[in-house]
């Protein structure tokens, strides 16, 4: 079989993680299957040595634009898959070419757009906004008609694509997204500080202005209790409400920003935090949940090797 994976979308957060994890895996699986990975150039530097049958090339996707990127995926990919001689694309992506020479499969990893609640935000957002995700809901229903097969990485999600588009009822699959090796290997133990974390991205439907009201409110009780983000304050639009709400409520000297950890860095986090707090109200998986919760006990929390930054705007 020839393969052609398109996965440049998978820039950071679960889906980089999830990328980084299958792509080893399905070179076990299939090791003599000829595959084409285009891919950041960055991820592509994380992964281990593949087959000889396996070519990556470096993909920087994001870099062209919405409407560049579209073009690109709409023109140029089909082209790529026909010289490439592929039997099937996988795409990692949101959205595959509508006109394809062979078969495609879309790994649908975002859930927002088939919930009520993301619309009802959107509609809050300046009339640009709406423009756009409505746009791109409309190419991503364009884009799951066309496809032959659709994963998505919980039954939950497949009932929410379903309920919205239940034409594509038979065509829908699941595939349990995993938890990379080196978190089963992680020990913890109870800090010696009382350090809450936040592993996620800042988008549309994660809560950290409740994060950040709840930490500060256990001042009084907690006098010493910090809080750790990943990221940055000026990463989006969401990160610069939080770092906002943090200065407001006087509590900004106490959140460490600590900026893009790679994957492999995160047990660290995790061993010098005396709890992990995933606030989101919708979410295709929650990676950083299971990755918490395969962490043992007995190995003290060493230091980490990157430093953290903190954020006294």
């Amino acid at each position: 079989m020839r393969l052609l994976i398109y996965a440049p979308a998978a820039r950071m957060g679960g889906a980089r993680a999830h990328l980084l994890g299958l792509v080893p895996e399905l070179a076990l699986i299939a090791p003599e299957d000829e595959v084409l990975l285009l891919a950041q150039p960055d991820l592509i530097a994380e992964l281990p040595p593949l087959p000889p049958t396996w070519r990556a090339h470096a993909d920087r996707a994001q870099a062209r634009g919405f409407l560049g990127r579209l073009a690109w995926e709409q023109g140029r990919l089909p082209r790529i898959a026909e010289q490439w001689r592929a039997d099937v694309l996988l795409s990692f992506g949101s959205f595959v070419p509508l006109r394809c020479p062979c078969p495609t499969v879309l790994e649908a990893g975002n859930a927002l757009p088939f919930t009520r609640a993301f619309w009802d935000v959107v509609c809050t957002e300046p009339p640009r906004v709406q423009l756009e995700e409505h746009a791109r809901f409309a190419l991503l229903r364009a884009s799951l008609h066309a496809a032959e097969r659709v994963l998505v990485p919980t039954r939950a999600m497949r009932q929410d694509v379903v309920m919205r588009l239940p034409e594509l009822g038979g065509r829908v699959d699941v595939a349990l997204w995993g938890v990379a090796p080196f978190f089963h290997a992680a020990r913890w133990q109870q800090p010696s500080e009382t350090t809450v974390l936040g592993v996620s991205k800042h988008g549309i439907n994660k809560e950290f202005d409740v994060l950040i009201r709840g930490v500060a409110g256990l001042r009084q009780r907690h006098p010493d209790i910090c809080l750790t983000l990943t990221g940055t304050p000026q990463e989006s639009r969401w990160s610069r409400r939080t770092a906002d709400l943090a200065q407001q409520l006087g509590f900004a000297e106490r959140v460490c920003w600590a900026g893009d950890v790679p994957n492999p860095r995160i047990p660290v986090l995790i061993q010098m935090s005396r709890a992990l707090v995933f606030p989101t109200w919708c979410e295709s998986f929650g990676l950083p949940l299971a990755e918490a919760t395969r962490r043992a006990t007995t190995r003290p929390a060493t230091p980490p090797p990157w430093p953290l930054h903190w954020n006294h705007s």
